[in-house]
Parts: C-alpha cells; structure tokens; sequence
C-alpha cells in the first residue's frame, strides 16, 4: 500500500500524530477534545429562535426602507430578513461560544466575538468600530454623572450654605 492510500486510510493527515484529540466540524467551527462538553451543552440549552420572532419587526421595517425598500415592505418580506437575521445572529453567538468553551471560558466577552469573526476584514473591523463607540459612550456617560453629582453638590451648598456653620 502506498503512502497516500495509507494516510488516506487512517483517516486523514492528523491521524495518529497527536493532533489535539478528535475534531468535527460544525457551522464552520472546529471543535477539539476539551472544549467539546461545553459547546453539546450549549447546543442543548439554546433557545428556539421561534421565541424571537417578531421582536425586530419595526426596526426590520424602517432598515429595509432606509436600504431602499418600499414605504411599507410586504409582511412575509419583513420575516424572511428576520429569520435569515435570527439565524445569523445565532450562528455568529454559538462560534463566539464555541471559542470561549473552548478556551474554558464560562462566558463569552468581546475577544472570543472578535475571535470568531478575524477572518472576515470587514466584520473585523465593523466589531472594532462598535466596541470603541462602546467605551466613547461609557466614558461620555461617566463624565456626565460626574458632572452632574458636582453641579447637584454646588446647588446644595448654595441653597443650604449657611448649615454648615450651625
């Protein structure tokens, strides 16, 4: 038996060369020994997308009217974009879950989304761009609330300026 027909034979190239236990592939994620307990458990505990349906509904509408639509876009239109939406959505949660057990992570953070969506420039970049607006907005927020604590301890004082010498 030649070389090929003796990989091929035992089951591929990573066959019996210690390649991080058995892999399968699913939605496009590869799932190694370790991380393969959590991410069955995550299959089991998800949610059927049937309990999201119509919650996106109006902002489906004005999206798809902003992107060149009509006014008022057929209703079976408007569910069709949302389970294609739904499902995307699920898709690109259970890779970024997928990582996160894999690494032995209980819960998934921005690295593992960044992680599971590298490969694609313009995603990659896209979840940058939100994750610094994201801080920009929380900074912004926390300097408000500063700013404000202070104006309300400054009104206090001088509404009630003479109580501290009593």
């Amino acid at each position: 038996m030649d070389k090929s027909k003796r990989i091929f034979a035992r089951g591929g190239r990573a066959a019996g060369r210690g390649g991080g236990g058995s892999t399968s592939t699913r939605g496009g994620v590869t799932k190694r020994g370790k991380g393969r307990g959590h991410a069955e458990a995550l299959e089991e505990i998800s949610e059927p997308l049937s309990s999201f349906k119509g919650i996106f509904n109006k902002d489906l509408r004005i999206m798809m009217y902003g992107f060149g639509d009509d006014v008022c876009p057929l209703d079976e239109t408007v569910e069709l974009v949302e389970d294609i939406m739904l499902e995307y959505v699920k898709e690109a949660t259970h890779r970024a879950a997928f990582l996160s057990a894999e690494a032995l992570k209980s819960k998934v953070d921005e690295r593992d989304i960044l992680l599971s969506v590298r490969k694609d420039p313009a995603k990659f970049a896209r979840v940058r761009e939100l994750l610094a607006m994201q801080q920009i907005i929380k900074d912004a927020r926390n300097t408000f609330k500063e700013t404000a604590a202070e104006d309300a301890i400054a009104a206090d004082e001088a509404a009630g300026g003479g109580d501290e010498g009593e």
